[in-house]
């Protein structure tokens, strides 16, 4: 009976090799879940990427080139890619280095910082872009399973129904006041005819609004390129759009950043 069990042992070998160079049985999600660990896991990761802001079909500003560092697993180093000549844009204002450091396993920035550059929205840090991959809910699938230089590319898709609350909830608040600013500093100058102008000014806004966030959606498209032997993630491109309509035309804002990682 020794042949049949050295048969079953070499089907079984044979099977696993061919699902190894073809993907079969792979779960995509499984797959992404390791690629995003193998990033988050680093102790010392250097990067590069760009960054570009487009309001449906018209880029804002030239694409932000920039390289980062990650050092000792808990901190991260950006600045903008001086070997390249385009980087003028203000998208990020990065005129020098932007440091990141995670404490309490959050992660701040130096005093003085925007706050917003933690949001995923508009964070060119990529650690944070991978914790928001790993944990929040998203669709993902295989784009392609083999690429010539022998990667894997993965999508991922996530709806962010809790974000978009929280950043109309964000936009409400500074746009109000804003408003109410406005309306003291023309009660103490005493001019009842600007006073009434800002007041009508102010409702025209407030219904402007209302519609952009009544109809305001948020969507994150990842697309990764994965190393399916090691699951190390050698690209990630992040486009984080704002969906909205507005004088009833539909909008989309997308931020692009596209990053490169050298293992």
């Amino acid at each position: 009976m020794w042949w049949r069990k050295s048969r079953l042992l070499l089907l079984i070998s044979v099977a696993a090799l061919i699902s190894s160079c073809t993907g079969i049985g792979d779960d995509p999600a499984e797959l992404l879940s390791q690629a995003v660990s193998s990033v988050m896991a680093e102790d010392n990761l250097d990067f590069e990427g760009t960054s570009s802001m487009r309001v449906s079909d018209i880029q804002l500003e030239k694409d932000y080139q920039f390289i980062g560092q990650v050092r000792g697993h808990n901190e991260i180093f950006i600045q903008p890619n001086t070997d390249l000549r385009s980087n003028s844009s203000a998208l990020h204002h990065m005129n020098s280095v932007i440091h990141y450091a995670k404490v309490n396993k959050r992660w701040t920035m130096a005093e003085g910082e925007m706050d917003e550059k933690l949001n995923p929205l508009f964070t060119v840090n990529p650690l944070i872009h991978a914790e928001h991959l790993n944990r929040a809910m998203k669709d993902v699938k295989v784009e392609e399973s083999m690429t010539s230089d022998g990667m894997t590319i993965l999508v991922a898709t996530i709806k962010e129904d809790r974000l978009t609350e929280q950043y109309k909830r964000q936009i409400r608040s500074e746009h109000e006041a804003l408003i109410q600013s406005a309306i003291a500093d023309a009660r103490l100058a005493d001019n009842k005819e600007f006073e009434d102008e800002l007041m009508s000014y102010a409702e025209q806004t407030r219904q402007q609004l209302t519609e952009i966030l009544d109809t305001l959606a948020i969507q994150f498209d990842y697309r990764l390129k994965v190393n399916r032997k090691n699951r190390s993630m050698h690209e990630m491109d992040v486009v984080a759009g704002l969906h909205y309509n507005t004088e009833g035309n539909r909008k989309v804002e997308a931020i692009r950043t596209s990053y490169r990682f050298q293992h």
